[in-house]
Order: structure tokens, then C-alpha cells, then sequence
């Protein structure tokens, strides 16, 4: 019996010894809902209310979505698949805040870490653009509505 569990602490051990290392790191990002008082200015029809939970819910899904990754690969320069990438990434927040944390896991650090950080920066420059897009879309019909009086 004792060479039994000897056989097994020594196996345990040396599986642990050749396992790959993962390394994690994490950027967190503040979020909130733009998109909604942008539509509700440009139209006043528009109501501004919006619920927090389908925003954070939203923001959670596009951080590790395909548009994102497909961003995050060409500023990083990287071959394979967005969906590579995405497998790679997670989004996670808690439910009474305006965070989300992004966490990449790879078993290079560096790696992990410029993950992380371009998936954040990436999702920013994404909404960004969609809000600018917004604001466009609202002057055009601001000028629209201007030139018809």
C-alpha cells in the first residue's frame, strides 16, 4: 500500500513538473452607456432610459467578440484566427459596477499581458468609432431637418 501511494505522489508530481505554465493578466475597463443618450439627442423621439444590465451585457459580448479580435490581431500583429484569439480571452463583471475585467491566459506573461491590454484598447477604439458613426448619422439629420424649414 505504501509503494502504491508513493507510485502515486510520484506520478502527481511529476505531472505537475512538466505541465505548461499558463500565465494570467487582467485590464479592466469602465464601461457605461453612450449609445443610447447619443441616439436619444440626435432624436428626440429616442427615449434615454436604458438598462444597465442589457449595456453591461452588451459590452461584455462585444469585448471578446470576432470585430475585436479581428482588431486586436492586426494591431498586434498576429497570424492565426480571431477565434483563436477569443479562446484565449475572457470577459468577465460583476453585476453592481461598470467594470469588466478582460483576462488573456497564454503561457508567455508578455503575451498574456498585451492580450489583455489590446483587447481593452481595441474595444474602446471599436465603440468609439460606433459612437462617432452615431453622432454622424444624428447631423445628417439635423441638417436634413434644417434644410426642410
Amino acid at each position: 500500500m505504501a509503494i502504491g501511494v508513493a507510485a502515486c505522489t510520484l506520478a502527481a508530481l511529476a505531472l505537475s513538473l512538466s505541465a505548461t505554465k499558463k500565465y494570467s493578466a487582467t485590464s479592466s475597463l469602465l464601461i457605461g452607456s453612450t449609445s443610447a443618450n447619443l441616439n436619444a439627442l440626435v432624436d428626440a423621439n429616442v427615449g434615454s432610459a436604458s438598462d444597465p444590465q442589457r449595456d453591461q451585457a452588451t459590452a461584455l459580448l462585444l469585448v471578446t467578440s470576432g470585430s475585436v479580435a479581428e482588431r486586436v490581431q492586426k494591431a498586434l500583429k498576429l497570424g492565426g484566427s480571431p477565434s483563436d484569439l477569443t479562446a484565449e480571452v475572457s470577459a468577465a463583471s460583476s453585476p453592481d459596477a461598470n467594470l469588466i475585467d478582460i483576462t488573456a491566459t497564454d503561457p508567455d506573461p508578455v503575451r498574456a499581458r498585451n492580450l489583455a491590454n489590446a483587447f481593452a484598447e481595441q474595444y474602446v477604439s471599436y465603440r468609439r468609432e460606433s459612437d462617432l458613426a452615431v453622432l454622424e448619422q444624428g447631423q445628417r439629420l439635423l441638417e436634413q431637418r434644417r434644410d426642410e424649414l
